[in-house]
């Protein structure tokens, strides 16, 4: 991985030569991933957006950076972001189709502070339940939609809601605008959870999941549906 692309001479007055760093870099290591952030050059491959989640898809691989607290580098009295919004913003990124690149600065001994570590614990046991959500998946259109967030991998297409601070009660019913998706209704799968859900196409060609039951996973949950 070399980031480096975005310093040059007609951006900050600085002339590395990254044409020729990216050329040795590529000679030595064929597999190496350069970032440009956002100049647009010949040696490019993705771009970072930092500290912001763009509102659509990008026409190109991307990849949102951005801290888990305020700060890049340790500061004991930084504050950090919930759980519940680092799995947002997550689900949030994937769904558009970028990676989530997140920062925890170490302290000067090489330590991470116990606040970051337990965010990490909290989003890899969601992860543990839901990951077959994130990983390996694709965006699928409308790719967001109120709450809801979408992905999809081979033919199943995951429908991600997000839930607010310790929300546990939900609604009976939900709706989405899945026109163009052509979905298999009746019973789907609640990740996490033995209980089914209930899949039906509106007239209008909206879909609606109906789940009498309570999450049993906090901060977002996650219906797998199957395409036709």
């Amino acid at each position: 991985w070399l980031d480096g692309g975005w310093v040059a001479k007609e951006n900050r007055g600085q002339d590395l030569d990254m044409p020729e760093v990216a050329r040795i870099a590529r000679k030595n290591q064929p597999g190496i991933i350069i970032v440009d952030r956002t100049i647009h050059g010949p040696y490019e491959n993705y771009q970072t957006p930092e500290q912001q989640v763009p509102d659509a898809l990008l026409p190109y691989p991307w990849e949102t950076c951005m801290s888990m607290g305020n700060s890049w580098s340790y500061v004991s009295t930084d504050t950090y972001k919930s759980t519940n919004k680092l799995i947002h913003l997550l689900c949030d990124i994937v769904a558009k189709g970028g990676n989530f690149l997140l920062n925890v600065g170490p302290d000067a001994e090489g330590n991470l502070p116990y606040t970051a570590l337990l965010r990490m614990k909290e989003i890899g046991q969601w992860m543990h339940v839901n990951g077959e959500a994130i990983y390996g998946t694709r965006p699928i259109y409308p790719f967001t939609y109120g709450k809801f967030r979408f992905t999809q991998k081979d033919n199943k297409v995951y429908a991600i809601f997000l839930l607010d601070e310790q929300e546990s009660p939900v609604p009976d019913t939900y709706w989405f605008d899945g026109k163009g998706m052509n979905l298999k209704t009746g019973k789907i799968k609640v990740l996490g959870s033995k209980k089914k859900a209930s899949l039906c196409r509106e007239a209008d060609g909206r879909y609606r999941i109906d789940f009498q039951n309570a999450f049993e996973t906090p901060h977002a949950v996650v219906f797998e549906m199957r395409k036709r």
